[in-house]
């Protein structure tokens, strides 16, 4: 099994509470703490939640957790990330990334140094404007990307009294936040900026919250815009704005702009034009984009000014978000801003216990982060264009390969004896639906069959199941290896969570094998990760060895031989 996540939630307040619940239901989460320096606030969250709570992250960081999801104030996010991941802690933070340039770069080196997950809780890149134009630009149809328009505008009135209370705090730089803007344009159009030019409109307000000696940067600036160029080629304008008097929605793009169709959006209407023969065909796709309980109502009296107030912009999906990919324990829970919740803490879970690269990585964080920075530097020079500093691409798929074993001669197998009233049988077109459900019960998430069809020579007599009282208990596929030519490769291998403890992973392993055999192979490899313990002793015992195609795998199946020997499996 691989380990399980044992998150500490760092800052008790009212942006946090929405999460908890969401990291205590997951599928891949074993125990939820929380901390505050706060000691009433830590402690009416431990009895709100029934969760153990701390004072500090240094108290967190003496626990045995695994995951630190850091909620405190967003100017102080970037030292207490450096300290969890010095400290061996997957990170998910609330953003903005950082503050500070250093920090950001000292978090993507540290990430790239230990392996570790970091992830940034952008909510805007699951915004379903952010996934239309996504959508629509990487399927080729609007062409090159030349222009677009995004915003984050939340008037200072909209916070709560708490919130402004904290004059220190409260007149953070706007482009010290800039993640909501650019995580739309940036995710959609997948380049990065490499330029800006920035003006700001200086406070005229008599509170006393973007003033100079008041808060901690003697920031007067209230609202702030820019012109940004980004590695493709194109111009984006991002705004930051806090004394606007303007409400919801207020994270958005207004306009997203290729050679060949165009986006555009206002209040809740959201247009599609594309180059025709004749002009441009129009579309009115707001009842895509927008959420379906939004869509419902749009035909009422009050429906625009219900928008501009928030009404829908929590719980509802909208047709372009895929709900689907949610595990099911999420189905009753809350969400908030524009449904985004759930994919954050799903996408954090999962990187974690599958070790794979987050949506948000410290790489992408950095992209979304960074260029706000160097645009309140603008601000300062007077809309001077600065060069914006990049740390590079993100890693594809997984930060290290799998572990690999081959069994040399699978010619001598031990006779497959399967227990009372349990058969093999192998798979008919039309059962697709069935090895998805045994699949999701194994795993903890979906797969779609489609999968096993573009890896190896797939056939259908080659996916193999247990069935018992007409019903499929565990699943492997053998194939051939297009990577090892001549060798038989046997992978998906699953148990369902009904049929768990019953060793029903051997038989299955060990049909795989009589299959392979059976088509001519006379030897055999899979692939696994270093926290399968469990299977790979199953593996061991089929007659596989470790093999070393990778600098990495030496020292990791040290690793994992030395934790199979400590636990005596």
């Amino acid at each position: 099994m691989k380990e399980k996540i044992r998150i500490g939630i760092l800052g008790c307040g009212q942006f946090s509470a929405s999460f908890v619940e969401l990291f205590k239901q997951h599928p891949y989460v074993e125990r939820v703490v929380v901390a505050d320096t706060d000691e009433q606030n830590a402690k009416d969250f431990g009895e709100r939640f029934g969760v153990e709570y701390y004072h500090s992250l240094d108290e967190l960081l003496e626990t045995d957790i695994n995951a630190v999801a850091i909620f405190t104030p967003r100017h102080t996010h970037g030292p207490l990330v450096v300290q969890a991941l010095k400290a061996g802690r997957h990170v998910y933070s609330a953003v903005p990334m950082a503050s500070e340039i250093s920090h950001c770069e000292e978090i993507v080196r540290l990430v790239e140094q230990t392996g570790l997950t970091y992830m940034m809780g952008e909510t805007c890149i699951y915004y379903p404007c952010s996934m239309f134009c996504k959508e629509r630009f990487e399927s080729g149809e609007m062409g090159k990307f030349v222009y677009a328009e995004a915003q984050y505008h939340h008037d200072i009135s909209h916070f709560s009294e708490k919130h402004r209370s904290d004059l220190a705090a409260m007149g953070v730089p706007p482009f010290f936040y800039p993640t909501h803007s650019l995580s739309m344009v940036l995710a959609a159009t997948g380049s990065h900026v490499t330029k800006v030019s920035a003006f700001g409109y200086e406070d005229t307000e008599d509170d006393p919250i973007f003033k100079k000696g008041v808060n901690l940067w003697d920031n007067t600036i209230s609202n702030a815009f820019s012109l940004m160029t980004l590695e493709n080629g194109g111009v984006i304008r991002i705004n930051e704005c806090r004394r606007i008097g303007y409400k919801a929605p207020s994270s958005f793009i207004s306009a997203f702009y290729g050679t060949k169709a165009s986006y555009q959006f206002s209040n809740a209407q959201h247009v599609y034009t594309s180059l025709s023969e004749s002009g441009v065909s129009l579309a009115d796709v707001s009842d895509y984009v927008n959420p379906t309980d939004m869509t419902a109502h749009k035909n009422d009296p009050d429906f625009k000014e219900r928008v501009a107030n928030h009404t829908w912009q929590w719980n509802s999906f909208a047709p372009i978000q895929t709900p689907d990919v949610l595990p099911d324990a999420y189905k009753d829970l809350p969400n908030g801003h524009m449904a985004s919740h759930q994919f954050l803490i799903n996408d954090f879970c999962t990187a974690v216990y599958e070790g794979t690269i987050p949506t948000v990585n410290a790489w992408l964080a950095a992209r979304y982060t960074v260029p706000g920075l160097v645009a309140y530097e603008s601000i300062k020079q007077g809309g001077a264009v600065l060069e914006v500093p990049d740390f590079g691409d993100p890693p594809k798929g997984n930060p290290l390969p799998q572990l690999l074993m081959r069994n040399p001669d699978i010619t001598s197998l031990p006779t497959l004896d399967l227990p009372e009233k349990v058969t093999v049988h192998t798979h008919k077109e039309g059962e697709e639906a069935e090895w998805e459900e045994l699949i999701k019960s194994a795993f903890g998430h979906p797969y779609s069959f489609d999968f096993l069809r573009t890896r190896g020579d797939y056939a259908p007599d080659h996916v193999l199941y247990l069935v018992r009282n007409g019903k499929k208990i565990a699943t492997a596929t053998a194939v051939e290896n297009e990577a090892y030519p001549g060798e038989g490769w046997f992978r998906m291998v699953g148990v369902h969570q009904s049929a768990r403890g019953e060793g029903m992973g051997k038989w299955i392993a060990l049909a795989a094998l009589h299959a392979l055999r059976e088509r001519g192979f006379k030897s055999a490899l899979l692939s696994t990760d270093d926290a399968r313990i469990p299977a790979i002793r199953l593996y061991l015992s089929l007659g596989f060895r470790p093999i070393f195609t990778h600098e990495s795998h030496e020292r990791r199946w040290a690793a994992v031989m030395k934790k199979i020997e400590a636990q005596k499996i």
